[in-house]
């Protein structure tokens, strides 16, 4: 799997929703289950790694923090914030659909039970991010039920998707639901500025001020790791 480290490492325009996870995990306890829904490219799996980065590091989760890499950081965090980045730390495991399938399957699905089983190598916490959730077909939705049903100690799951709709009745009773939002032109400004690439701000319109969208535009490429 070739994940690239994505850029700005901030959350910026989710205000809202970030105030939500803050208030779900006081203290950094909450929900086994989260779902972070919204359209393409707003920030969605930025926020995961910032919450997988914070829970995993043992900190108290502030509504302020929004940042997986903060520049002055101790060499210990800034560490563990890199392997965040890159999906290699062993506390988490992020899970996509193969690139070789149309839609999310059960084999992937699959890695969970094991990587569940295991005892945490530097935190207590185990924590799965399932991206494009909306694609699993429905022997892996059911699968990963059962896991939702019957999450170890310490277990977490986030689900990323672009919907609640295409998800399983059952999954959705089983998480909590937090809804992204379109950038607003001063946040996707914003974002132009911080990333360092104010040229971008022209696609704005186009691209729907999604940040995803508008690296997708600039070079014809697909999505990205920001989203």
């Amino acid at each position: 799997m070739d994940l690239k480290p994505f850029e700005p490492r901030r959350l910026i325009g989710q205000d809202r929703a970030w105030a939500q996870i803050a208030r779900l995990y006081p203290g950094g306890d909450g929900p086994a289950g989260v779902i972070f829904y919204g359209p393409d490219g707003v920030g969605k799996r930025t926020a995961a790694m910032v919450l997988a980065k914070i829970l995993l590091s043992g900190q108290a989760l502030r509504a302020e923090q929004t940042q997986v890499l903060v520049p002055d950081e101790a060499a210990e965090g800034a560490h563990m914030a890199r392997i965040i980045e890159q999906a290699a730390h062993p506390d988490m495991l992020y899970l996509q659909k193969l690139a070789d399938k149309t839609e999310f399957t059960i084999d992937v699905v699959r890695r969970i039970g094991p990587f569940f089983a295991k005892t945490g190598s530097f935190s207590k916490r185990r924590i799965v991010i399932v991206d494009r959730a909306e694609m699993l077909n429905r022997e892996a939705s059911n699968a990963l039920l059962k896991r939702l049903e019957e999450p170890p100690r310490g277990g977490m799951m986030i689900l990323i998707a672009r919907s609640l709709g295409s998800l399983l009745p059952t999954v959705l009773s089983r998480c909590a639901k937090v809804p992204f939002a379109t950038l607003s032109p001063a946040d996707f400004g914003a974002w132009c500025e911080a990333s360092g690439q104010q040229e971008l701000a022209a696609l704005g319109p186009a691209a729907g001020y999604s940040p995803g969208q508008a690296l997708g535009l600039s070079d014809g490429k697909v999505l990205g790791w920001l989203e």
